[in-house]
């Protein structure tokens, strides 16, 4: 798809991606942990999301394509309605935590 033109980024390479099951959007997960949503055609990406610090996002559309699923975003796991991708809803927002381990 022409998509992936305007998707790669020689500083940011993309480390996978996947398509909605309607073939109606595109996200990109990059080596920086950022994520990325277009829709499948050429042009800007709809939507972007930086990781939480020290972490990598993680994303999948869901079964019925009408949703974008991430985790590990600035704002905690998030759900992306496809139509409306700038209003993100916050289903469990981020908390860094510091863990000790004793042994």
């Amino acid at each position: 798809s022409d998509v992936w033109a305007h998707a790669s980024n020689a500083d940011d390479p993309v480390g996978s991606w996947r398509t909605s099951a309607a073939g109606t959007h595109a996200m990109a997960l990059y080596e920086s942990g950022a994520a990325k949503l277009w829709l499948n055609s050429p042009g800007p990406a709809v939507a972007e999301w930086s990781p939480a610090s020290g972490t990598a996002i993680a994303a999948d559309f869901s079964a019925d394509g009408k949703s974008l699923v991430l985790s590990g975003t600035e704002s905690g796991v998030i759900v992306v309605d496809l139509t409306k991708p700038g209003e993100p809803r916050v289903l469990l927002p981020y908390e860094k935590k510091n863990y000790s381990i004793i042994l």
